[in-house]
């Protein structure tokens, strides 16, 4: 008799999801830009740390929020080894990172790992899915980062516990830490339950997002009523342990004289505030959830059911179609974009329309509005010059008075600030790619060098006096 229960199974499953960790550390000596006292475990965690803290405020968090968030990291652990920091070589870490998290080594596929469980009194081998993070598309329309459940779990150590058992479970660490004065441990478990509110609400907004897209894949007899049930049962119970803990954290407040402790407790405050905030809009979500299911039922039960199920088209058809060569596979997609393109009516010439069309007389355009009195328009007075006259012969005289190669950098130290010194850049620019006739008599070259100027950035340029031909 093997003595193995379900608690061991939990937890061998989340330890076999810090499997791509190691794998990332495991491979540290064999990246070109990844040096000895490089720390991809660390990297990976604060990536961790900044995706979760972007939960509930906007989709995710982007390439360059978590390039800001571990280049000082490397750089200080450049420091520490004597090593000057470079910054393409801390992208290409960062990038490392990163796509260990998005599973880039296997398309952005879920990882899959194998493991034995006991759970039946033998040994029996089964494989789980999991996905640390994903690409979505953000509002505006750029592209961001968002932690998944996967690797929220991997970042709060829940150990793969159920979301009410973790949210309950961190309302008593609160209590508990509130009670023996450890207010800073304290407000980061409230910032955890914080997170668990937002992921509980996640996984019911998930059964409502899977009715409107396809209601025959979602279980309406049992599954759900029974998710909604126990639902508000646990809301009930977690908006009772708010208030309570709000009512704790309002009486401290009051008696509390440390600044630090006040600043502990008003994060814990504002944590809470938000989680009890979080569970009365689900509650609400969840009061109406057999109206959507209604509403979807008469969208979608009344709409003509397809009759033939598309395959995955990654699995079923890329995949299988990207390993045949180029005769087989367009063979293979010729058949398919012809027969999921539907029957088409070819295109038939009539001569007689045709004709017709061509003897139609062109059509008169009417005036639109009435007709304007040409001799009541006034001339508009051109705009005034960008640049006082002045300032341009000054700077004019001044270039055509180069003697000898200078750079622009030397001459914006010589001109005074402000519009002399744009209308130097501005004409520099304009010998730099000249149009057909140039103003001056100068030549524009780069130096290879970046611009060193108070007011303008760039590259800098050497500006050459013209040699007259002598032919």
């Amino acid at each position: 008799m093997t003595h193995w229960h379900d608690a061991l199974t939990r937890r061998l499953r989340a330890l076999v999801k810090t499997a791509p960790f190691h794998a990332l550390r495991a491979a540290e000596g064999r990246r070109a830009a990844t040096l000895p006292h490089d720390d991809a475990l660390a990297l990976a965690m604060r990536a961790l740390e900044v995706l979760v803290d972007a939960l509930g405020l906007r989709p995710g968090a982007s390439r360059a929020e978590l390039e800001c968030a571990l280049v000082p990291l490397l750089e200080s652990g450049d420091r520490a080894a004597g090593v000057p920091p470079d910054r393409e070589r801390h992208r290409a870490v960062i990038l490392s990172v990163v796509g260990m998290l998005l599973n880039d080594a296997d398309r952005r596929q879920a990882y899959r790992a194998e493991y034995v469980d006991f759970s039946d009194g033998r040994a029996e081998r089964r494989v789980i899915d999991f996905t640390l993070a994903s690409e979505v598309e953000a509002v505006d329309g750029s592209v961001v980062i968002r932690v998944e459940k996967d690797g929220i779990n991997l970042f709060l150590r829940s150990l793969d516990v159920d979301l009410e058992d973790a949210q309950a479970a961190a309302e008593a660490v609160i209590r508990s830490q509130m009670e023996r004065g450890r207010l800073d441990m304290a407000a980061r478990s409230a910032r955890e339950a914080q997170v668990r509110s937002i992921q509980y609400a996640e996984k019911v907004d998930d059964v409502l997002k899977r009715t409107r897209r396809d209601i025959g894949r979602v279980d309406w007899r049992s599954e759900v009523p029974h998710l909604v049930k126990e639902a508000r049962a646990h809301l009930e119970g977690r908006l009772a342990a708010e208030r309570e803990l709000l009512g704790t954290v309002e009486e401290q407040l009051l008696v509390v004289e440390e600044p630090a402790q006040a600043a502990a407790l008003a994060r814990i405050r504002e944590a809470l505030d938000d989680c009890r905030s979080r569970h009365l809009q689900l509650h609400g979500r969840l009061m109406a959830t057999f109206d959507v299911f209604r509403a979807e039922q008469e969208r979608q039960r009344f709409a003509p059911v397809a009759l033939v199920r598309l395959p995955p088209l990654e699995e079923g058809l890329w995949v299988p179609a990207a390993r045949l060569v180029a005769r087989d596979a367009v063979t293979v997609t010729d058949a398919f974009v012809a027969s999921a393109r539907g029957p088409s009516a070819p295109a038939v010439l009539d001569l007689g329309v045709l004709w017709d069309q061509l003897l139609v007389p062109p059509r008169e355009r009417t005036r639109v509005g009435r007709a304007v009195d040409e001799d009541a328009l006034v001339a508009m007075s051109p705009p005034p010059p960008a640049f006082p006259p002045e300032v341009c012969e000054a700077v004019d005289r001044l270039l055509v008075s180069l003697e000898e190669p200078r750079p622009l950098s030397a001459l914006l130290s010589i001109v005074a600030r402000g519009s002399e010194a744009d209308f130097l850049v501005l004409r520099a620019l304009q010998h730099f790619a000249p149009d057909v006739h140039p103003p001056l008599a100068i030549r524009v070259a780069t130096t290879g060098e970046r611009l060193v100027a108070p007011e303008h950035t760039g590259d800098d340029l050497t500006l050459h006096p013209e040699v007259p031909d002598e032919h």
